[in-house]
């Protein structure tokens, strides 16, 4: 995940490899839920000034990629508990 925008223009990015880091069950539970397809589909793309614009790429086991590009106010509910544990994570880094 890519965070940037905001006020401050900060940029800030977490990965997680699902299959080596100790949270990675949770994750991968957090992407079996979602349809990626579908929300990628979906995703209107617009920016609003001073809001955080989110990029999230997966890369999956099977090979299927998937790339979401979210205005800060269009983040699905599904989607928001990802999108906050990545934030926390790239916080912390």
């Amino acid at each position: 995940m890519v965070r940037s925008g905001g006020l401050a223009g900060r940029r800030v990015r977490a990965s997680v490899d699902t299959d080596t880091d100790p949270d990675g069950d949770w994750y991968a539970g957090q992407l079996a839920a979602l349809d990626l397809g579908a929300l990628a589909a979906e995703a209107p793309t617009e920016a609003s000034p001073d809001r955080y614009q989110y990029v999230l790429s997966v890369h999956a086991d099977d090979g299927a990629n998937h790339r979401l590009e979210l205005g800060e106010a269009n983040v699905p509910d599904a989607l928001r508990p990802l999108v906050t544990q990545l934030e926390s994570r790239a916080r912390a880094h």
